[in-house]
């Protein structure tokens, strides 16, 4: 991207270059894949973890043949609701357990203790929370590059008229603001400090003058309430 320098007085204009964040991240992956240098050890350590994958298994067994519109809905819906199982990580068996703890049917299959049963579903609850909190994570590029809400708006001020390197938007992304904690005292500092300051303002304010601040703050609450 180029722009005109302005600190130049001659006639002709110099176009001056403009790095955005993504081609520097571009050009850094390029060099990267192309130093020789590296040993085996190096690319080693480097391992990358990628959300887990699924077993795809398609429908179209089990509908084949002569049946009602609700029949194949519910089938439908049994089948769905297995993927959604399955992307989550279970197996066949984990998946009839659940089931079955689900809809409360027992499966003649299922030929286990009670306790053995229990502690199984426990497990599946825990694998599947887990699975759902790993899902809900933000889903970037490894090595994109988290920028400030500065950077990102000099980002997008650059980017403004080249909607051509918009592929490049994905190396990099906006930090995320943190979630404050409600039982945090550093939630209340300020307002701790704001109440300091009344207080020795107050303090310096004579006698007299604080029974006449106290009268009108006490006629205010009184018709306040009325």
């Amino acid at each position: 991207m180029k722009r005109v320098n302005s600190c130049v007085k001659s006639d002709e204009h110099v176009l001056e270059e403009l790095e955005t964040e993504g081609e520097r991240q571009l050009k850094s992956l390029l060099q990267h894949q192309l130093d020789t240098s590296l040993s085996i050890e190096e690319c080693m350590s480097k391992k990358e973890s990628f959300a887990p994958g699924t077993m795809y298994k398609p429908f179209g067994k089990e509908a084949a043949g002569t049946m009602t519109l609700s029949q194949f809905q519910t089938l439908h819906e049994t089948d769905q609701e297995t993927a959604s199982l399955r992307e989550l990580g279970l197996n066949e068996t984990e998946i009839l357990i659940w089931k079955s703890h689900v809809t409360g049917e027992k499966k003649t299959r299922l030929r286990a203790t009670p306790e053995a049963i229990q502690n199984r579903l426990q497990d599946i609850e825990e694998r599947i929370s887990e699975r759902q909190r790993i899902l809900c994570l933000p889903q970037r590029f490894a090595k994109s590059k988290q920028l400030t809400r500065r950077e990102m708006e000099i980002e997008k001020s650059l980017f403004q008229g080249a909607d051509r390197h918009s592929f490049l938007k994905a190396l990099y992304y906006q930090d995320e603001p943190q979630k404050k904690n409600k039982g945090d005292p550093m939630n209340n500092l300020e307002s701790f400090y704001q109440e300091m300051i009344m207080k020795k303002q107050y303090s310096k304010v004579p006698s007299q003058a604080r029974i006449y601040i106290f009268d009108i703050c006490l006629k205010f609450q009184l018709n306040k309430g009325l």
